[in-house]
């Protein structure tokens, strides 16, 4: 095999003696070479034996031999005189021919054509020039790489890709990249060490990486746009966040839809159905507890301010990260997470000096929610990314389905309760306004909540929090552009160690060199046992 062109060979003998002579290892050498220049196409052919092929001419293997430089033997004939010498019989079973264009432009994809054998046999290589390998097991791997990155980098990424094909038994690329890698960081899958292999080169896939960012930007606009227009609702008069909460959760009830008129099923490599509902169930409390608390902060505080101490759910989910061993520990993240904490302790002295003594009280409490809600949802996200690990190892209109009903089957009580004790009344709504809000509230919900998961699930729970910071901005616009935002130098100030710190949590989350978070197929088992007993 070289550079270009190569090929997977069995040839079966009757004995590893016969395996270990210099004969077969000639044989297999000049066999593959030859048969190598059997595909002009680029990419695998599986060569049919039957086919006649063995009546082609034999290529004596040499760098510079070419379908010109034949011998006047055949392939079956170097192969019948093979047995000759040697006594026993050879029998070619298959072969897997590869043709990798050696030429290249500037703009065109860097390729390497990976190999590795494993073999029981001491001297498995033909000679020390010879790049054609023997053994019992064997795997040929086409890796293209987008980008500058450097030729020997490539070879070596493909050789171990191919060494994992070897040691574990898959049948297509899919199954290949959800395995764990060997030798790997916390049960790293081939996917995540690509991920992070493209990283660490500065490369980027572009489709994965846009649709992540794409989904975090729109996920931000629309939870903002939420805070606005729940806001609006309590200005009017309708002043009910247990009951906004409970029929925005309720919105996702639909996703069950499709299970049960066309009795739609999650794959194989998924948590099955008992298993998503006992995991939805222990995650609705956390769901339920983080979205009360951000939409009750919203009677008492401004949308900017709200948003602001709620986005430091980012500088949780690092701490609480490091901890349960989804996120790396590193100093200047360290840093980043005391300027948060500051940040909003200027906020919320920004809300002690204002005007009115008595809304100042209540924003206080409005505060305290708002940062409530930032750690509900940082131990939300961080225990799914521990019990799930990958978007492919959950079906997630199946997960939220089961926390729209769960949600809606055991909550209701607490709406009796709340109405009772006067905390907080039910009424019907009695205007259009009302009832278009909880309808355009229910289906942000619905939409933004499934955009987001994926997105955290894609990338890990810090990025997609930090991502989330963009609440800032677009709140303190909208804020500002109706007239409510009464922000000083407390405020401003504070906003500002805020947006510093998740811009440097960015950088560091960028220049991390491993992903604890990641895990493999095997491990979401586990993982989710470990929770369902919690």
């Amino acid at each position: 095999m070289n550079r270009a062109r190569g090929g997977l060979a069995q040839l079966s003998c009757q004995s590893d003696f016969v395996g270990r002579t210099d004969e077969f290892k000639k044989l297999v050498e000049d066999v593959t070479h030859s048969l190598s220049f059997l595909v002009d196409a680029n990419g695998f052919k599986d060569v049919d034996i039957a086919s006649g092929v063995l009546d082609a001419p034999l290529i004596a293997s040499s760098p510079d031999s070419t379908p010109a430089t034949t011998s006047n033997q055949s392939i079956q004939d170097a192969i019948t005189s093979t047995i000759a010498k040697v006594g026993e019989n050879i029998t070619l079973k298959r072969f897997t021919a590869f043709n990798l264009p050696g030429a290249k432009s500037e703009q065109s994809p860097i390729r390497a054509l990976g190999q590795f054998t494993h073999s029981t046999q001491p001297n498995s290589q033909i000679n020390s020039n010879s790049p054609v390998q023997l053994g019992l097991l064997a795997a040929l791997v086409d890796l293209e790489v987008s980008g500058s990155a450097n030729q020997d980098a490539v070879n070596q990424l493909s050789r171990k890709i191919a060494r994992q094909s070897v040691a574990m038994d898959c049948d297509t690329v899919e199954q290949l990249e959800e395995q764990e890698l060997l030798g790997g960081v916390d049960a790293q899958t081939v996917k995540a060490y690509l991920d992070e292999w493209t990283a660490q080169n500065q490369l980027e896939n572009a489709v994965i990486t846009n649709t992540v960012h794409n989904r975090i930007i729109l996920v931000a606009v629309l939870w903002v746009f939420s805070y606005e227009i729940t806001d609006k609702l309590f200005e009017i008069g309708y002043k009910k966040p247990f009951l906004l909460t409970y029929l925005s959760s309720a919105a996702f009830t639909p996703y069950l839809i499709p299970y049960l008129l066309w009795h739609k099923v999650p794959n194989q490599n998924q948590l099955n159905p008992s298993q998503t509902l006992n995991l939805a169930y222990k995650f609705t409390f956390y769901w339920i507890l983080a979205n009360f608390s951000i939409n009750a902060s919203l009677q008492f505080t401004s949308v900017a301010s709200s948003t602001i101490l709620s986005s430091t759910s980012g500088l949780w989910t690092f701490l609480l990260g490091c901890l349960v061993s989804v996120e790396s520990f590193e100093f200047t993240k360290l840093l980043a997470v005391f300027a948060s904490i500051v940040g909003s302790v200027l906020v919320a002295l920004d809300d002690v000096h204002g005007v009115d003594h008595v809304f100042n009280a209540l924003s206080i409490l409005g505060d305290s929610l708002a940062l409530l809600s930032a750690v509900s949802f940082s131990v939300y996200i961080l225990l799914l990314k521990k019990a799930v690990g990958s978007e492919s190892n959950i079906d997630f209109p199946l997960f939220l389905g089961y926390i729209g009903v769960i949600n809606t089957v055991c909550f209701w009580p607490i709406l009796v309760i709340l109405h009772y004790t006067g905390i907080e009344t039910f009424q019907v709504p009695d205007n259009s306004t009302v009832l278009i809000i909880l309808g355009l509230n229910m289906l942000i919900t619905f939409s933004s909540d499934y955009l987001y998961l994926q997105a955290m699930l894609k990338t890990t729970p810090l990025v997609a929090t930090i991502g989330i910071s963009l609440c800032l901005p677009f709140s303190i616009l909208s804020d500002w552009w109706m007239g409510q935002l009464h922000l000083t130098a407390y405020g401003l100030l504070g906003s500002v160690f805020v947006l510093g710190s998740f811009i440097v949590l960015g950088y560091e989350e960028d220049e991390v060199e491993t992903e604890p978070g990641l895990i493999g197929e095997s491990d979401v088992q586990r993982n989710y046992d470990s929770i369902s007993q919690s």
